[in-house]
């Protein structure tokens, strides 16, 4: 898709990643014999009671809490967990048991397998990592080669959240501004553009939203195919999504309206991936715009609920990324649509409340179990 290109030999690249991660695992198991966690501090037998009243999941995740819970407990209730499911999907979810023991790798849905992570890299310099075919196929969104979020990033900071710093990556990997100019709209006009994109966790759900705002000369909208050129310019993260190459449902009839002074600015739902989205136009007021005389100032926001980021095969996550050469049609996220109003996922963000889908949904089987925090640090030592 043209995006993907490491810029380095895979195998050099794994070799730096495990040399980093044996130095960061250096760091973690010094740390963690420094502080005697609580749960260990109860006679084996009171440990053993414990683990007897404990559902199958959560048994088998006690047990590669830490070495010493280990030894207390045994792993019988971990192998008759992990090899009782016979379909593969209730597998992935019953292996995710040991992604939350070693904090070093994540479980890799396509794959079927366990990769390392580096919690230095996120989606602003995922370029300049070694690329896994897993990356391209778990579907990703973008604005070029600038920013490239894909579904590890995603995994990864829903891991740091459930579980804690060592599980993934920041928020703050995610946030991204860059100003920049194009010539979409003529090699004569080059015309100033903002963009920026930042997430929030909610609920256990990834919150993503981004911005672009773009100068609008006035030849622009009296030349031909006005809203092809724009198309050109706009990130793929704010309008795009898997379904089409078109772009969000009514987007196109949305900036019509806004540039006619026809539009109240009312948030827009996406009739195809579930996701909220503006459109405004006004003058360049700034110092920044006042390049184009008579110009407009079109900025388009986009709110998309990533969803709770366990499967790279869910709608919820699939729905939004780039479409690529893949055939149009297959990527849409209809089901949620039932429960969704236009201005649900904005006000998720902006209030920091749960979506409706969230708060009437099943509970996560990731969920920190009552005796998590009874331990300082879940890894085995």
């Amino acid at each position: 898709m043209g995006l993907f290109k490491p810029s380095k030999n895979a195998v050099e690249a794994d070799r730096e990643l495990e040399i980093r991660q044996k130095t960061h695992d250096s760091a973690v198991s010094l740390s963690t014999a420094q502080n005697q966690n609580t749960i260990h501090k109860l006679p084996v037998e009171v440990i053993q009671q414990i683990a007897s009243y404990l559902e199958p999941s959560n048994a088998a995740a006690f047990c590669l809490s830490t070495r010493f819970i280990c030894y207390a407990v045994g792993t019988q209730q971990l192998h008759n967990f992990l090899s009782g499911p016979t379909s593969k999907i209730d597998r992935r979810k019953n292996i995710e048991v040991l992604e939350r023991a070693f904090s070093s790798h994540w479980y890799c849905a396509w794959c079927d397998r366990f990769h390392r992570h580096d919690p230095a890299h996120g989606p602003r310099n995922l370029p300049s990592q070694s690329i896994r075919d897993c990356d391209e196929c778990s579907s990703y969104l973008h604005a070029g080669t600038d920013y490239i979020l894909t579904y590890k990033h995603a995994r990864l900071a829903l891991n740091r959240n459930l579980w804690g710093p060592d599980y993934g990556i920041p928020l703050e990997d995610f946030t991204f501004e860059k100003e920049s100019t194009t010539k979409a709209f003529g090699s004569k006009v080059n015309v100033p553009t903002q963009f920026s994109v930042s997430a929030k966790i909610v609920s256990s759900r990834l919150l993503l939203h981004s911005a672009f705002t773009i100068v609008i000369p006035p030849s622009a909208l009296q030349g031909k195919n006005f809203y092809a050129k724009l198309q050109k310019a706009l990130p793929q993260i704010v309008y795009g999504h898997r379904n089409d190459r078109a772009g969000h449902s009514g987007l196109f009839a949305s900036i019509n309206h806004a540039i006619g002074n026809n539009s109240k600015y009312t948030v827009q739902l996406c009739s195809t991936c579930a996701t909220d989205y503006l459109v405004r136009v006004h003058s360049p007021n700034t110092d920044t715009f006042q390049t184009v005389p008579e110009a407009i100032l079109l900025s388009i926001q986009a709110w998309r609920d990533l969803g709770d980021c366990r499967s790279p095969f869910d709608a919820c996550w699939r729905a939004h990324g780039e479409l690529g050469e893949a055939k149009p049609g297959f990527g849409g996220d209809t089901v949620r649509l039932t429960d969704f109003e236009a201005g649900e996922i904005r006000s998720s963000w902006d209030l920091e409340v749960p979506l409706k889908i969230a708060a009437t949904g099943r509970e996560n089987h990731l969920g920190r179990p009552f005796w998590w925090d009874l331990s300082s640090n879940a890894q085995m030592r």
